[in-house]
C-alpha cells in the first residue's frame, strides 16, 4: 500500500475549491482510515455537468454474515466541500452486477439519510463518517453481486449480497455459466490415470 498523499498534495489538486484547507483535511482523514481509497491525481469530469471535481475512488470493506467484501465506490467532492454534501456512486467492476436497494438506485447513485442531512457546521459531517455509514448500510443492503466466481464461492456470495429474487440469484450463476468449467469432464481429465501417471511410468 502506498502512503496517503500529504495535505499539500491534496490541496494542490483542489483548484477552484473554496475551502481548500478543510476539504484537503477531510480527504486526508478518509484516506488514512480507508487504505483502499485513492484521490485522483487531477480533477475528473463531473457526472452531471461539464465541470471537473476531485474524485476519491476505490473500495470499502463491508462485512456481510461474517465475511468481508470490497465494495467499489466513487466520491465526488462539490466545490463548496465540506459545506455541501458529496456525490457518491457504487461503481461495479466488470465481474459485478449492480443490485438496486433502498439506498442505491439503478445507476449506482447512493442516496442515504446521512447525505440528505449533511451539515459540516451542525453535524460535523465528514467523508470518513460517510464511508463508515456506507459500510454499515451495505452490510444489510449489499448493492452489488459477483457474476463470475468459483463454484465453491457462489452460494455464499449470493447469500451475503441478499439478492431478493430467484431470477437475480440464479441467472448470473446458472449451471451453463458457472459450473461447466468445473464439470468432471473438464476439470478431472488432466488428473486421470492416463494424464497423470504416464509421465511417471518407467
Amino acid at each position: 500500500q502506498m502512503p496517503p498523499p500529504s495535505v499539500a498534495e491534496i490541496k494542490s489538486r483542489l483548484k477552484g475549491y473554496r475551502y481548500r484547507d478543510l476539504a484537503s483535511k477531510d480527504v486526508i482523514d478518509l484516506l488514512a482510515r480507508f487504505s483502499y481509497l485513492k484521490a485522483a491525481d487531477k480533477l475528473q469530469p463531473w457526472p452531471y455537468a461539464h465541470h471537473s471535481r476531485l474524485m476519491v475512488s476505490g473500495t470499502i470493506p463491508v462485512i456481510v454474515k461474517g465475511m468481508t467484501y470490497n465494495i467499489p465506490i466513487a466520491i465526488w467532492l462539490e466545490l463548496d466541500h465540506p459545506f455541501k454534501c458529496p456525490l457518491v456512486f457504487v461503481t461495479p467492476t466488470q465481474n459485478m452486477c449492480l443490485q438496486q436497494t433502498p439506498f442505491v438506485d439503478q445507476k449506482g447513485k447512493v442516496n442515504l439519510p446521512f447525505l440528505e442531512e449533511w451539515s459540516y457546521t451542525q453535524n460535523s459531517s465528514s467523508l470518513i463518517t460517510l464511508a463508515e455509514v456506507m459500510c454499515a448500510t451495505f452490510s444489510d443492503n449489499c448493492p452489488v453481486y459477483t457474476t463470475r466466481l468459483p463454484v465453491h464461492h457462489s452460494n455464499s456470495s449470493h447469500q451475503a449480497c441478499r439478492l431478493h429474487t430467484t431470477s437475480e440469484v440464479t441467472r448470473p450463476n446458472t449451471t451453463s455459466e458457472v459450473t461447466r468449467p468445473n464439470t468432471t469432464s473438464e476439470v478431472t481429465r488432466p488428473n486421470t490415470t492416463s494424464g497423470v501417471t504416464r509421465p511417471n511410468t518407467t
